[in-house]
């Protein structure tokens, strides 16, 4: 790994100043610092290997900085900087964007200095009929727009050109617009003039156009038919530029097509701007050449009606290129002007004189971007000045903006002055007047902007016509006097002296139609006001106020007239500096007539005037005026006593506010004493009254005083403090509690809150006892009230009806600013006052419900929309409340869960907003982001999960644990709808903040789902729950599977639906099986003092298999299992090698699976739990083709023996080989190489037979990472049997594969000496190995390694071990059909010869598959000895037919080797003493076949006593088929030695009496083994010996002939 590297001190250093970070270096110069420090960097990019990606990433800019500072680059140093750049420009990464944008950068600042190796490099870069990488093409985009690089434009195009056919996709096409682009570009310019200190070019302008017409040939024909959207925008980029290089002749060419092709682009779906841009380019390029102009003529009209629908197109600021389109349209009129005036003024006339506003303002711009330069239109100048003034005589015009410009490019162009341009300057003039209130046209500029455009215009227009609009001019000598004699006139009004108190007023003289009538009372107040200050007589201004007050009784009844007298009485007493006068006249006005509300209000307006200057005497006279209200009795009993008590209570209030409104600030000192008095007055004269009336007139009187008071405060430079504010509240307070909750009849409650409301300005906040007694108490008041719905089903009338609507609306909107209002006033305590609304928000009514959510989300609204946002509040109990609210969004009552959708976003804002402000952000980032966020109330309507994504961020692991164990109190809600609801909040949560839960373990989240998921029937619920218990395990797999794991088993059907869950989900999934590997691959340790038994230690890992065959049964989870395919396939294998060698109890049910409906759940032990485990895992990651191998081959029964568990092993991975991809196969070989030397010997057992049976593959065989033979040599060198096998095991599948049998072919001794093993296994393994060594080598050497080993290989043919055997027979003829492949000669044919007879003895059997195999082989043989009819016998051979087959092959041996006959009859003699009684009953057999084939009279008579004394000892075998055989072998060799008329009972005489001399030898005295030579020769010494008499031979001829006849008898009898 990367990670575990160590780099090298020196090379350390060079990364640390490569990437910026070295210490300090001494200084040297500038320059060669910088050089130094380039070329350490190139050595630290050379050794990148030692670098991560990102480090490499960091240099390439770090490198590219040290470029653009150092101010020269020798060209040694800048070709190896190309050189690693352009390998890092194609490099392929992570960062490969990253890695391209850094190397380019590096490439245009190397090419600052050193262009022409730069643009070498690139050139390599280019390979013929090869697109270049999409790098280089942008490296030379950048590289086009340097001025150094004008020399090398030619060959840069000369790279692109060839590449340009060979573009197919998109991408590219993109890519070779724009360095097409850019090479134009740059040509057109550097053509048209040289950049200076440049070498000279390489192109010249003739080349250019060559080359600018092939690559316009190339787009025009290849790139046009086929190009769309981006990609035709690109084109027609490229094609504009080239217009201007492409030859004059090519263009004329090619005009009408072109125009053809460009005006049909507009009925594309591409923007137009591209196409308009085209098309002037196209225009600007042939119009540059006046000669072909008349080539346009024909296509002049189309161009025109084109051009000016674009100018007619509606365009958006926002749309750039809707704008860019226009001006290129009005580009291309320009263009066409000077060639086409009359054809372009005969084209707008129509539009102009038409009646469509849209058209005649077109036009009005054309003809103003026509005539920025002056003679571009002068043919036509009469013309356009004459339609513009016959425009503006009809009125057809709308927009005034297009026309003002055009008339002012008339007036710099002087086509004022020609006939007609005196109507322009008259419109100009009355452009010119003050603005009027109107209305303009959608885009036009507003009148101001008009007349400021208009008057800048008139300077413009000569001074003689302006002349004849302000005097005719017949007068005009007149106009000098004129305008002297108004100067003078205004510098004298100017120059006289300020008035002593009417000031400006007097200046500009009003009248009632010229000032308003309000500010014409201010001037007169202020004239009376200024008047008695100039008088200064206080006996004077007390006539004047005694007048003014008698004379106020006397004006109409209008309101208005009865309020303004009372003004000019407090003016006067304001003037007034006598504060005993003040104080008399105030006592008298408020004495005077209080009936009427206007006399209130102007005794109010009078003293609130005076206040202003005598503050304290107002308050002093107040305070008098309270004290002589009633001062004997303790309350007014009488009605009429009642009605003046509460008018002048009335008048005092309206008094204490105006004074308030007045005196601004110096108001607020007295505040505490006034609300005091306020109270006072109130309390004293009701304590016992229950005038509803009163009780209004006083509440409405404290919530104007505090309204007034409140605004003030906020304004007040000083901060106050009010003491009396805690004591209003309280009394406020009260007056709800008493208001009934059954009735809402009066606006009490209303009116009480508007004062809180009021108070929430005033200093200081609310202390929190206080204000939650106050929210309870306004709570349960609201909130308690009935239904609106019964409410106005109780009213008596319509009137009474609308009464108690608009009463209840109001009550609940003096609640909303009540809250709203205590939210201002301490903006963090606003999750206490939703803390109270709590009780409410779960309250079993509808409409308490309904009224608490609407407090809630107008609370939380208040807060979002704070405009100076607090990042103090704090929502600690954030989870509970989401938790509350979002159940609430799935309420019954429909516009219950709109007004929570509406909280929950007002509280996600709150929380985006402080969250956004922390990060730094201004107020003005915060209002875009609040605007542009992603949620809105719509997306929370109903909607659980997302409210919980768009919350999870923001909790923290304590209020995320509050939420989760809140909402699984919601699961259980009787309401189908809550309870899902908290089920879809509990997953969602837990699916983005699972990670961070606190408490995950018993009696905890897990417990509690667990416990409730038995209750919950309702399918989406349950389900829900299940996805929460998903993601938990998911982001807390090392907490919740233990738990889950600890389930008493078997399990119940709730914990199997748990652990099925578990394997739905990708993520959660692959964490919880690599738990489960780990608890599975933990081998059992021995614990010292542990109260825990090894039964319960052991069951942990039963239960990881019972888990496993649940998880990976879902059809989901693949991709996970997949995924961890290799390590979980080991651990589960290594888990059934321990379970089975455990042996545990076959009753021991520990898991059960259902089969389906109507059947009993299977039951599993620990063992067969395993191996269901292990079928489980294949078909979850989709192998069933494996899954059917190892079924048919029987892997599980040999899995499952703890002696055959490796072979079980083999059979798994056979099957994985065969239908397994080679990926799949290497991540578990990678995964086997550390367990291959482990010191646990099952691991190392399961891994080795792993090994080596994934060398059946190919591509694992020949891996180049490891040496794969090397572990295979030390395993069958070691002692345990098994590890041998396996070793031979892995050889034998090695040789398969090419190459590698050449290359073990010095193993072949080795391998030899196993085929001695007494281990059946071993030793057919070791025959495998030799044969598929042999089999896939290659060359002669192959017949020398043969021989080699082929005399042992068939003495195995008549192994006892019939594995062996048939592996010994399979493998030499797999061996032969090799070796037949390269000539064999003699000595194959020798070893041939030696095989036959072991070959043709075991066939005999009865064996189907060793007759199948000897057949097979026998086949070979033959093919090698080349004959022909034996070889077609071998291959139909069948067990009905076998012994025909042999009976023939011995028939052509005899016929074709007759003088290898004794070798086979030695053979076989060999077998007759074999203690397999199938070999010695075939050799008797074969004997019998053999000699059927010779005349036996013609033998010599040892060789024939030879097979008859070997023949003897079979006669009494103890298996009988032997005995038979033999017996009938003997009497056909008597039979057929016997002349014809020589009876049988003569056979022996007749043996005796035969001279020695025979005339045939079959045996070879040196083959004829030792033992069968002195047998013969016993026996003739007892049938002749030397000294008998005649009377002997004839007494044992007659014993012979008995015997002889009842061997002859038995034998028939038999055969019976």
């Amino acid at each position: 790994m990367q990670s575990s590297r160590r780099i090298p001190v020196t090379t350390s250093k060079i990364f640390q100043k490569a990437l910026g970070k070295g210490e300090g270096v001494t200084e040297v110069t500038e320059s060669d610092n910088e050089e130094a420090e380039i070329k350490s960097i190139l050595e630290c990019l050379e050794n990148n290997d030692l670098l991560s990606v990102e480090h490499q990433l960091h240099i390439l800019r770090n490198l590219e900085t040290k470029i653009n500072v150092v101010n020269h680059l020798n060209s040694d140093l800048a070709q190896r900087l190309v050189d690693i750049t352009s390998i890092n420009l194609i490099k392929n990464s992570e960062l490969k964007e990253e890695f391209e944008e850094a190397a380019i950068a590096i490439l245009v600042a190397v090419g600052k200095h050193c262009p022409g190796d730069v643009v070498a490099t690139l050139q390599e870069r280019f390979q013929p009929k090869v697109l270049p990488h999409r790098s280089i093409l942008c490296a030379m985009e950048k590289l086009c727009q340097l001025s150094v690089m004008a020399p090398y434009i030619g060959a840069m195009w000369d790279c692109v050109l060839p590449a340009l056919p060979l573009v197919q996709s998109e991408e590219y096409m993109l890519i070779f617009s724009d360095v097409l682009r850019e090479l134009s570009r740059c040509a057109s310019r550097y053509l048209a003039q040289s950049p200076q200190g440049a070498e000279e070019l390489d192109i010249t302008r003739e080349t250019a156009a060559a080359k600018a017409y092939v690559t316009f040939l190339v787009l025009f024909n290849k790139w046009f038919p086929t190009a769309k959207g981006k990609v035709m925008e690109a084109t027609l980029d490229v094609i504009g530029q080239l217009f201007f290089i492409m030859s004059i002749q090519t263009l004329k060419n090619h005009l009408q097509c072109l125009i053809t092709e460009l005006l049909h682009q507009y009925g594309t779906r591409i923007q137009h701007f591209y196409v308009t841009e085209c098309l002037c380019h196209l225009l600007d390029a042939v119009l540059c050449h006046g000669k072909w102009s008349k080539r346009l003529y024909h296509s002049l009209d189309n161009i025109l009606s084109t051009l000016f629908t674009q100018v007619c197109a509606k365009t958006e600021i926002s749309d750039t290129l809707s704008n860019w389109n226009q001006s290129s349209a009005l580009r291309a009129f320009q263009v066409l002007g000077p060639i086409y005036q009359e054809d372009i003024m005969a084209f707008l006339r129509k539009p102009m004189e038409g009646a469509e506003e849209v058209e005649c303002t077109a036009a009005l711009t054309v003809l103003r971007e026509v005539t920025q330069e002056p003679p571009h239109m002068d043919k036509v100048k009469d013309t356009m000045v004459q339609s513009v003034a016959l425009l503006i005589q009809e009125n057809n015009y709308q927009v005034k903006s297009p026309l003002l410009q055009l008339i002012r490019n008339f007036a710099c162009c002087g086509y004022l002055i020609l006939p007609g341009g005196s109507v322009l300057v008259d419109f100009l003039i009355r452009q010119c007047e003050l603005p009027v209130c109107t209305v303009n046209p959608e885009g036009d500029w507003d009148e101001e902007a008009v007349q400021v455009y208009s008057i800048n215009t008139l300077n413009l227009v000569p001074w003689k016509m302006l002349l004849q609009f302000v005097c005719p001019l017949e007068y005009v000598n007149t106009l000098i006097p004129i305008c002297k004699t108004l100067t003078s006139l205004f510098i004298k009004s100017g120059k006289g002296g300020l008035s002593p108190y009417l000031a400006e007023f007097h200046r500009r003289p009003h009248n009632e139609g010229t000032l308003e009538e309000e500010k014409w009372k201010d001037k007169l107040l202020q004239l009376l006001e200024r008047s008695v200050e100039a008088i200064m007589d206080d006996a004077w201004s007390c006539e004047l106020a005694n007048e003014i007050l008698v004379k106020s009784k006397s004006y109409s009844q209008r309101c208005q007239d009865k309020f303004f007298p009372y003004k000019f009485y407090g003016a006067v007493l304001r003037a007034s500096r006598n504060r005993d006068v003040v104080r008399e006249y105030l006592s008298i006005i408020l004495r005077t007539s209080q009936q009427e509300e206007a006399e209130r209000e102007g005794i109010a307006s009078a003293i609130s005037l005076v206040a202003t200057r005598h503050l304290k005497d107002i308050l002093v006279v107040l305070q008098e005026f309270i004290n002589i209200l009633n001062p004997d009795e303790s309350s007014p009993s009488e009605d009429a006593q009642q009605s003046k008590w509460s008018m002048a209570s009335s008048t005092l209030h309206l008094c204490y506010d105006q004074v308030a409104k007045e005196t601004k600030d110096n108001i607020l000192p007295w505040v505490d004493h006034i609300l005091s008095q306020m109270l006072y007055h109130y309390c004293r004269y009701t304590a016992s009254a229950t005038n509803l009336a009163l009780k209004l007139s006083f509440l409405k009187s404290m919530a104007a005083f505090t309204r007034t008071v409140g605004d003030i405060t906020q304004k007040a430079k000083e901060a106050h403090e009010f003491s009396q504010k805690a004591v209003i509240v309280a009394f406020m307070v009260k007056l709800i509690e008493e208001e009934s909750v059954n009735l809402l009849s009066n606006p009490v409650r209303q009116q009480a809150m508007i004062v809180v409301t009021n108070l929430r300005k005033l200093k200081p906040p609310l202390k929190s006892e206080k204000k939650a007694v106050l929210l309870r108490a306004c709570y349960k008041s609201v909130f308690s009230l009935p239904p609106i719905e019964i409410m106005l089903a109780e009213a008596c009338d319509n009137i009474q009806c609308q009464h108690r609507e608009s009463l209840y609306k109001e009550t609940i909107d003096a609640l909303r600013g009540m809250l709203e209002g205590l939210v201002f006033e301490c903006p963090v305590e606003a999750q206490k006052i939703l803390e109270y609304l709590e009780p409410w928000l779960i309250s079993r009514k509808d409409h308490e419900r309904e009224r608490a959510m609407w407090c809630s989300a107008r609370i939380l609204r208040c807060v979002a929309k704070l405009p100076n946002f607090d990042t103090s509040i704090e929502f600690s109990r954030l989870g509970r409340l989401v938790r509350l609210l979002a159940l609430r969004c799935h309420d019954p009552v429909d516009n219950i869960c709109f007004l929570a959708a509406r909280a929950v976003y007002n509280l996600y804002c709150i929380q985006l907003v402080k969250k956004q402000l922390e990060k730094g952000h201004g107020v003005e980032k915060v209002d875009t982001l609040q605007n542009l966020g992603t949620y809105s109330p719509s997306v929370f309507y109903n909607n659980t999960s997302q409210i919980a994504k768009a919350f999870a961020e923001y909790f923290t692991p304590l209020q995320l644990t509050n939420l989760v164990l809140t909402a699984l109190d919601g699961l259980t809600d009787p309401r189908e709808k809550i309870s899902r609801a908290a089920g879809e909040l509990l997953s969602a949560i837990l699916e983005e903040r699972g990670a961070d839960l606190e408490k995950v373990g018993d009696d905890d989240t897990l417990t509690g789902i667990y416990k409730r998921l038995s209750l919950i029937h309702e399918p989406i619920t349950r389900q829900e729950m299940l996805r929460a218990v998903c993601f938990l395990a998911g982001n807390n797999t090392k907490k919740v599977v233990p738990i889950l794991l600890d389930h008493h088993l078997p399990w119940d059907s709730n914990t199997t639906e748990l652990w099925r869950f578990l394997g739905t989900r990708r993520e959660t999934t692959l964490n919880v099986l690599q738990l489960l590997i780990t608890i599975l691959e933990e081998k059992p340790v021995q614990k010292v003092n542990s109260s825990i038994s090894d039964d319960e230690t052991s069951l942990q890992p039963v239960a990881v298999t019972c888990a496993l065959c649940e998880m990976l049964s879902v059809p989901g989870c693949r991709d996970a299992v997949q995924e961890l395919y290799p390590s979980l396939l080991l651990a589960v294998l290594s888990h059934v090698q321990r379970v089975i060698e455990q042996n545990p109890l076959e009753n021991m049910v520990v898991y059960r699976k259902e089969c389906g409906q109507g059947h009993r759940p299977k039951a599993f032990d620990p063992s067969s739990c395993a191996l269901e485990a292990v079928k489980t895992l294949l078909s979850g990651a989709g192998y069933f083709e494996v899954l059917d191998y190892v079924e048919e081959h029987r892997g599980w029964d040999l899995l499952s023996s703890p002696s055959d568990y490796y072979c079980g092993i083999m059979e798994i991975t056979s099957a994985m080989v065969k239908h397994l991809k080679p990926l799949h196969l290497h991540r578990i070989f990678n995964k086997l190489i550390p367990l291959l030397n482990s010191e646990n010997e099952h691991d190392k057992i399961m891994s080795r037979a792993f090994y080596a049976q994934l060398l059946w593959h190919r591509s694992v065989a020949q891996s180049l990472e490891l040496d794969v033979l090397a572990p295979l040599k030390k395993w069958i060198q070691e002692p345990n049997p098994i590890m041998r096998l396996l070793g031979l095991r892995g050889i034998s599948n090695l040789a398969l594969h090419p190459g590698k049998a050449t290359h073990l072919r010095n193993h072949l001794p080795v391998l030899r000496e196993f085929l001695k093993e007494k281990e059946e296994r071993i030793a057919e393994q070791a025959v495998k190995a030799l044969r598929n060594i042999i089999y896939y080598m290659e060359g002669e050497e192959v017949k020398v390694a043969f021989c080699h080993i082929v005399r042992p290989l068939w003495q195995l043919i008549t192994d006892e071990r019939e594995k062996v055997r048939i592996s010994a027979i399979i493998a030499f003829g797999k061996m032969l059909k090799c070796v037949n492949k390269y000539k064999p000669g003699p000595v194959i044919h020798n070893e041939i010869y030696y095989a036959l007879v072991p070959l043709m003895l075991v066939m005999q059997g009865n064996n189907h598959e060793i007759l199948k195999a000897c057949g097979d082989t026998l086949a070979e043989c033959a093919q090698v000895m080349g004959w022909n009819q034996p070889r077609n016998l071998f291959r139909q051979m069948t067990l009905s037919d076998h012994l025909q087959v042999l009976q023939e092959m011995c028939t052509f041996l005899v016929r074709k080797c007759r003088r290898m006959v004794g070798d086979f009859l030695l053979k076989s003699i060999a077998y007759l003493k074999n203690p397999q009684p199938l070999l010695r009953e075939a050799a008797a057999r074969f004997i019998e076949f053999t000699l059927k084939n010779l005349n036996l009279i013609q033998v010599d008579r040892d060789d024939v006593m030879l097979l008859l004394n070997a023949l003897d000892d079979l006669k009494y075998d103890p298996v009988a088929s032997v005995c038979v055989t033999a017996l009938d072998t003997i009497t056909n060799i008597e039979t057929a030695c016997l002349p014809e008329a020589e009876p049988l009972s003569g056979l022996r005489r007749f043996f005796c009496s035969l001279p020695v001399q025979r005339k045939m030898k079959i045996f070879k005295d040196r083959e004829i083994p030792l033992k069968f030579k002195s047998s013969s020769k016993q026996l003739r010494g007892k049938t002749v010996p030397e000294d008998t008499s005649t009377a002997d031979q004839e007494e044992g001829e007659k014993s012979m002939k008995q015997k002889l006849w009842k061997l002859t008898r038995n034998l028939k009898r038999k055969r019976l």
